[in-house]
Parts: structure tokens; C-alpha cells; sequence
């Protein structure tokens, strides 16, 4: 008993983070359409690492948000690219993300399959994607100055540049909006 405890143990030990040294989660397959008019895949989103941010159909929280997220978009630059994935509707995104004002590409996964194997779960919550390990480096449950930190710290971890930035006019609350 005692020593098939020990391979066990041995054998969950061999299934080390050294496979997959971040632990990031695996990138789904997708082709889905945006509102600059554009179709989004996996392989676009790691061309740089990304910023995801996931915005529900029709939440109050969205319009509220939109400035802080054109906010992080232009901290980010043109080093990190940023996109936003809603459920809602293709034929209704591009209005949408003007009536938003977003600076920012917003993708349409009506059936919100893409949202779930990111692990978002509500509106606001924000997503890395990395390019080195084309995989989710991390997803995190909305924002605020201690999570934006965190995305900043985690980028030079998967290849993205190391970058110094004020965070000071964010909300120090977490903002998080409608469930999907």
C-alpha cells in the first residue's frame, strides 16, 4: 500500500509545471468577425500578446467601463494589442462599439462558446494572451489598479515588454459587471 502511495505521489509529481512552465490554459480555435469589419482567429490574437476584455451584451456596467478600457488600450500602445469579445449579435457589434466609443476592435461570440473556454464570466473581465506560448497566460475576474498592476507584471513573463505605467486613475475598487 505504502509503495503504491509513493508512485503516486511520484507520478503526479512527474506531471511538473516543467511541461508548461507558466500554466497557462490552452488558446480555443475560433473565426468570428469584429466590428472594425474584421475576422478574428486564434492565430491574430497571438501575432502580439493581447488584451482581452469581454463585455456582456447590454450591460449598464459597459458603458461605464468603456473609458477606463480606451484608458488601458492606450497605455498598452502599439506594444500589446487589445480587442473586446461580447455575446452579442454580429450584425449588431459595430454599432455597439461605436455607441461605446471603444478604440478598440470588439468581436462577436454570440454563442459565447470562445467567452467560456477563456474562463470569462462576466462583463469586465479581462484576458492575456501570449504570444510566445500562444496560449491564456491569465484571465482575471474584472479590474481594478491591483489586477491592472498584475497584467503588467505578467506580460515580460511570456515575451511581452517590461512597461512602466500609471495606473493611479483606475478604480481601486473591482469593477465587474453582468455574468454571461
Amino acid at each position: 500500500m505504502t509503495t503504491l502511495l509513493a508512485s503516486a505521489i511520484l507520478a503526479t509529481a512527474s506531471l511538473s509545471p516543467q511541461e508548461d512552465p507558466c500554466l497557462c490554459s490552452p488558446l480555443p480555435s475560433f473565426s468570428l468577425k469584429a466590428s472594425d469589419g474584421k475576422t478574428y482567429t486564434q492565430e491574430s490574437v497571438v501575432k502580439k500578446n493581447t488584451v482581452v476584455v469581454f463585455l456582456a451584451a447590454g450591460c449598464p456596467h459597459n458603458p461605464k467601463a468603456a473609458k477606463d478600457l480606451n484608458h488601458l488600450k492606450s497605455l498598452l500602445g502599439d506594444k500589446v494589442a487589445m480587442v473586446g469579445m461580447t455575446n452579442m449579435a454580429g450584425d449588431k457589434v459595430k454599432a455597439y462599439a461605436e455607441e461605446l466609443g471603444l478604440k478598440f476592435p470588439l468581436i462577436s461570440d454570440s454563442k459565447g462558446t470562445v467567452i467560456e473556454k477563456f474562463g470569462a464570466t462576466h462583463s469586465l473581465d479581462l484576458a492575456l494572451v501570449c504570444k510566445e506560448d500562444r496560449k491564456i497566460g491569465k484571465t482575471w475576474s474584472g479590474y481594478n489598479q491591483t489586477i491592472l498592476t498584475e497584467l503588467f507584471k505578467e506580460l515580460p513573463k511570456h515575451g511581452g515588454p517590461a512597461m512602466k505605467v500609471d495606473l493611479s486613475s483606475f478604480p481601486t475598487a473591482r469593477q465587474s459587471g453582468c455574468g454571461f
